[in-house]
């Protein structure tokens, strides 16, 4: 199945694959990260988890378990977020860490950049690459695909305070840069 998703997934990213390995701090559990460079952009990179869909996220669709999938794409002057996702997965497959649309996982950003303003992420339906990671059936399993949005500690707040629909609406009037891992907070 990680296969299938594999190309799938490349084939929306519409960039040369590679898929990488990757460990938890006590190499006991491992998770496969797909890269395609100049993806969305020329200038960055695309990433996607192989292997979560196979997790109990929290996530369901019409009564069905999803299973999900990570995704994330950068500027390629930063070069933590592969790992980052790892962490995210990881945190779901040892942790039970629930992922699902407006769900957050805490300071995830910041273990890798402790002078990040984003120190969080935040999963959202993708964008990025149009219809193609929408929720769908893939031999027999349904699988989505979630976006690891980086987020402020102001912009948690505000979501904790208002909710996902509003600060969703928030990001779209500030028409922030989803790939730049380093941005400043819109609050």
């Amino acid at each position: 199945m990680n296969k299938i998703i594999a190309q799938h997934t490349a084939e929306v990213f519409n960039g040369n694959p590679s898929v990488d390995r990757y460990y938890d701090r006590d190499q006991s559990t491992f998770i496969d990260i797909l890269c395609c460079k100049n993806s969305p952009t020329a200038d960055c990179s695309s990433y996607c988890t192989l292997g979560t869909y196979k997790e109990d996220s929290g996530y369901y669709y019409e009564g069905k378990k999803i299973g999900v999938e990570i995704v994330a794409a950068c500027y390629d002057s930063v070069d933590f977020v592969p790992n980052m996702i790892a962490s995210c997965a990881f945190n779901l497959i040892k942790d039970g860490m629930q992922i699902a649309p407006s769900v957050v996982q805490r300071n995830v950003v910041y273990e890798y950049d402790p002078a990040t303003k984003t120190p969080h992420v935040l999963f959202m339906l993708p964008f990025l690459w149009g219809e193609g990671l929408k929720t769908r059936e893939l031999n027999g399993s349904y699988i989505s695909w979630l976006y690891a949005m980086p987020l402020s500690d102001n912009e948690l707040h505000v979501l904790d305070e208002k909710g996902f629909s509003f600060l969703d609406k928030e990001f779209e009037k500030a028409n922030i840069d989803v790939c730049d891992y380093t941005r400043e907070s819109i609050f």
